[in-house]
């Protein structure tokens, strides 16, 4: 597991460092109110297509690892997914643009055009979690990236096109390179074909592989939800600008959150084909203890340092989003735990777990986002975010431990 930690932290590193220099190159062209209105969007699309996936992707290695179902079966399931659930999500963020008087339909057809792309990319890279090649996964992660990042230089530099429509353009090119990516391997996996025989099977193993998918789906749209509700809400009360700096302190906040998100696929991967789970998470427990430790004077570091880097990067423009960084730090590094706790329940085929304690931080964030919103604008977007994944993460860490260590169902 440390190898693959160490050469998913490279990448992820690489990965890092072209976002923000994407980041940078989105605040000089588009500024913070263009910068604001892409946050809108994303933090939509996000939030419907975790929920729309059907959790396909992680219940097909369930299935694959655990209950020893054909390839052939998995594959049929996803490809008839993809055709329904890409109808599913367009129709969703139609609706929700619309609601949120955002609606571009320029914008829109980019969205309709990558729906499909993004579902095959997600749905078979569960093979590779299956297989733990993690050196697959970091293929499709930094295909995306570059890709993306050279599509905006040459559309906003080279064309001269400097709209928010050409970002959205940008993405749906990288996800084309991923899709050709990811056929390149995934069709030299034995047995993975598509065949449909008995369309009754068809309808049990969809059955089966949604059912189990939707237990990660949900609480990762409640999750989601907990995360970019904020973003929704502050559509509706203040102007694009302010979201445009919020979304860079957002940024500079989740940074703290790479590396945990890279031990999690990690965590996932092994987890789930791990064949002693209980002595997994107790070791896993530890781990967790140590990580925890290290980064609290990390963060502090951290902390000092964004002050100074953000206005000298991004421009005086978004020279206050070190405020909303600081806010969110405390609510950051209690997720860090979340992150990494949840990757082994979920493994496990225990999902649920984090439901009910996210659902009501989830209700908890919103309220007191139109609570203090109104107050203290983003700044109080912040403050509620982070009491709301504070609260959350220590009933999650409390309720992880009982079960491996008294409870012992794992």
């Amino acid at each position: 597991m440390l190898k693959h930690f160490m050469e998913s932290a490279g990448i992820s590193f690489i990965i890092l460092f072209i976002s923000i220099f994407q980041g940078i190159l989105i605040a000089h062209t588009l500024h913070a109110e263009g910068k604001g209105i892409i946050a809108v969007y994303m933090s939509i699309y996000n939030v419907i297509y975790t929920l729309s996936n059907l959790g396909i992707r992680q219940s097909s290695s369930f299935f694959l690892s655990k209950e020893k179902m054909e390839i052939e079966n998995i594959v049929s399931v996803q490809l008839f997914a993809i055709f329904f659930v890409t109808i599913l999500t367009a129709i969703s963020l139609l609706i929700i643009f619309n609601m949120q008087n955002i609606l571009n339909y320029e914008i829109l057809i980019y969205f309709f055009m990558m729906i499909p792309l993004a579902l095959y990319v997600t749905y078979t890279t569960s093979f590779a979690l299956s297989y733990r090649w993690i050196e697959k996964l970091n293929g499709v992660k930094i295909i995306i990236s570059l890709t993306f990042f050279i599509s905006l230089i040459f559309f906003y530099f080279v064309l001269d096109k400097k709209t928010i429509e050409y970002y959205f353009a940008s993405q749906l090119i990288a996800y084309i390179f991923a899709t050709i990516y990811v056929y390149s391997w995934i069709d030299n996996i034995e047995g993975y074909r598509y065949k449909v025989e008995n369309y009754k099977e068809l309808f049990i193993n969809s059955k089966k592989i949604v059912t189990k998918g939707i237990t990660y789906a949900f609480p990762l749209f409640i999750y989601g939800l907990n995360y970019k509700a904020d973003i929704w809400i502050l559509n509706n009360l203040v102007e694009p600008i302010e979201i445009g700096v919020y979304s860079v302190g957002v940024t500079f906040a989740e940074i703290i959150w790479q590396l945990p998100m890279i031990l999690s696929i990690i965590i996932f991967s092994h987890s789930v084909s791990d064949k002693n789970s209980k002595e997994f998470s107790i070791n896993l427990w530890k781990k967790h203890n140590l990580i925890m430790l290290l980064l609290l004077p990390i963060l502090i570091l951290y902390a000092l340092f964004i002050k100074t880097i953000i206005p000298i990067l991004f421009g005086e423009e978004f020279l206050y989003s070190y405020i909303i960084t600081f806010l969110l730090l405390p609510g950051v590094y209690s997720i860090v735990s979340f992150n990494i706790l949840n990757a082994d329940l979920a493994a496990r085929g225990f999902p649920m777990v984090a439901l009910n304690i996210f659902l009501i931080a989830a209700i908890v964030n919103i309220l007191l986002n139109y609570l203090v919103i109104p107050i203290y604008g983003i700044n109080g977007a912040a403050i509620a975010s982070s009491i709301s994944y504070i609260g959350a993460s220590l009933f999650y860490i409390i309720r992880y431990h009982k079960l491996t260590f008294i409870k012992s169902k794992i």
